[in-house]
């Protein structure tokens, strides 16, 4: 199950949606799909990925025309600190 999940993260947009939701965000799926910059297809592709692993969940609406909500489960809040960890640990300059 961990290997599924590291060649989840690798993908493209993977990492941007996890980062976006963090950590305690709700976004439609239009909304963060515009904040992660992916098209369609990758979009759907990567939602159906993570929540596959349990690392995002989706609520509909019903009063808002099935609108669809995403956010983070607590193992993606642990994965997606995670990564911005290591994001900003990766900007860092180091004296050379």
């Amino acid at each position: 199950m961990e290997k599924d999940i590291f060649k989840i993260i690798e993908k493209r947009k993977s990492s941007d949606i996890l980062i976006a939701l963090y950590p305690n965000k709700e976004f439609s799926g239009t909304d963060l799909r515009e904040l992660a910059k992916a098209n369609s297809t990758i979009f759907q592709v990567r939602l159906s990925d993570l929540i596959k692993e349990n690392l995002i969940s989706e609520k509909r609406d019903r009063h808002l025309n099935n609108r669809r909500y995403i956010s983070l489960t607590e193992k993606g809040k642990v994965i997606a600190k995670i990564l911005i960890e290591l994001k900003d640990a990766l900007l860092l300059e180091e004296p050379t």
